[in-house]
């Protein structure tokens, strides 16, 4: 195995994608060293990127990326990160059957390899409305989502390991930037925490966010900042060279007048396994703009209080200084050449008080910081999960339980989540028992098939 791996694994990938080897040729041991080698081989070549950048050789990089983006093992560990569910191995299959399914993978993989690489071929996508959770009450809004077909995933995401060397993070940046609190949400959550109780009395919180922010950003910006050919940027990063289908029920008339035919001018897909990192670069190129405008060392004195996430923004600031923090933060994202953008602004919070961000609600207890969740607005959360058992199959109810997983993850530092995912749980499983009695009782109707009713709580009911 340890000899296969490195020049040989990859020697054993060009050899199969060439037809020198029959696909048949790759078994369990070869696939393996073929995957780890071409990991291997990706990031070293990542790494070769960074180093030109540090060296302040930017041509330099920008040629080590275009040469990651068109090597065999860049595009092959892009595919294998994107590969369908129908070519991943199961647990319970047989030996026999695993065997079929790595012929088939690799059948499909060396034709796949050549498609990977066509990177100025235009995105392909189905364009949904997803309703977004809006709290307690009122009519829902939705928000538009792309999905991508696993090929064009593949491309996005060796697009993604060429580009992300060339993202300067702000150091306020936490969704991909790594820091001492981590990255993503969690590193949020541990600075906010760590600052709250060192904050003076007279501190309040204020929470910002951009509106429509992915829907926002300039084509144009993105054709001449990005360090990548605009051929490469017009098909694969932003909206105005994919084709877009929408796809099911409403999807015109669920979203603002005119959403999908902005498309063709402005905004970024989400939904692309890009589009998280092209936002960071985007953030970062308005919050570094900030230095540059008037009132701008006011800001660099509350700098080290200011985290974002995407497209959130939370501060610390003294009372007095909020309406000019706010002032300042807003005209530098309406200004940006790269949307313009607008900023929301919710009113301030003194930290005496509890208030929200991402999630969450943060309060003081005793002089320690703390987060929560009312127990009021997680019932109202876990209604909305729940609110179609009455009419759900089997099917749904796994995707239900997977949403409960969700949100459960999302609220792991709250000490009342187990509690909260166990009540959840419970019903779903009384739901599940509904449908295995009213399964049992459809068997016995005389002149109806089990299959002739539709297995839901709803027609257990009925027959009740």
């Amino acid at each position: 195995m340890a000899e296969l791996i490195g020049a040989g694994g990859i020697g054993l990938l060009v050899d199969v994608t060439r037809g020198v080897l029959p696909v048949g040729y790759v078994g369990v041991i070869q696939e393996r060293a073929i995957v780890e080698a071409a990991r291997r081989c990706t990031q070293s070549r990542i790494a070769r990127v960074e180093e030109k950048l540090l060296k302040g050789a930017y041509r330099a990089a920008r040629r080590e990326a275009d040469d990651l983006r068109r090597c065999l093992a860049g595009r092959f560990t892009a595919l294998w990160s994107s590969l369908p569910h129908a070519l991943k191995e199961r647990r319970g299959m047989s030996a026999e059957d695993r065997s079929d399914q790595r012929f088939e993978r690799w059948r499909v993989m060396r034709i796949a390899l050549g498609e990977a690489g066509r990177l100025v071929q235009p995105a392909r996508a189905k364009l949904f409305a997803k309703p977004k959770f809006s709290g307690f009450g009122g009519d829902p809004r939705y928000r538009m989502i792309l999905t991508f077909d696993w090929i064009d995933q593949a491309r996005q995401r060796l697009i993604r390991s060429s580009l992300s060397p060339f993202v300067d993070f702000h150091p306020s940046q936490h969704l991909l930037r790594h820091s001492a609190d981590g990255r993503g949400r969690s590193a949020v959550l541990g600075a906010l925490l760590r600052e709250l109780p060192l904050m003076g009395r007279d501190h309040v919180f204020m929470q910002l966010d951009v509106q429509d922010f992915y829907p926002s950003i300039s084509h144009a910006w993105l054709e001449e900042n990005l360090p990548l050919a605009k051929g490469i940027t017009r098909a694969q990063i932003h909206t105005g060279g994919m084709t877009i289908v929408p796809t099911g029920k409403n999807v015109r008339a669920r979203l603002p007048g005119g959403a999908i035919e902005q498309l063709g001018q402005r905004g970024i897909p989400q939904g692309s396994a890009l589009s998280a990192l092209v936002g960071e670069y985007v953030v970062a190129e308005v919050l570094r703009g900030l230095a540059d405008l008037p009132g701008g060392p006011l800001l660099h004195a509350y700098g080290h209080n200011l985290h974002t996430y995407s497209d959130n923004l939370g501060i610390f600031v003294d009372r007095e200084q909020a309406d000019a923090i706010v002032d300042l933060l807003q005209k530098a994202f309406a200004s940006s050449a790269a949307g313009p953008f607008f900023l929301r602004a919710a009113p301030p919070r003194p930290i005496s008080q509890p208030f929200k961000f991402l999630g969450y609600w943060f309060r003081l207890v005793d002089g320690a910081a703390e987060v929560f969740v009312p127990p009021e607005f997680a019932e109202h959360r876990a209604d909305a999960i729940l609110g179609d058992l009455m009419t759900a199959d089997r099917a749904w109810l796994t995707k239900v339980r997977k949403r409960i997983e969700g949100v459960a993850g999302e609220w792991a530092r709250w000490n009342g989540v187990d509690a909260w995912k166990r009540s959840a749980l419970q019903r779903v499983a009384t739901a599940e028992e509904a449908l295995d009695a009213f399964e049992l009782r459809g068997v016995r109707v005389p002149g109806t098939e089990v299959s002739s009713l539709r297995s839901t709580f709803g027609a257990h009911l009925r027959l009740q």
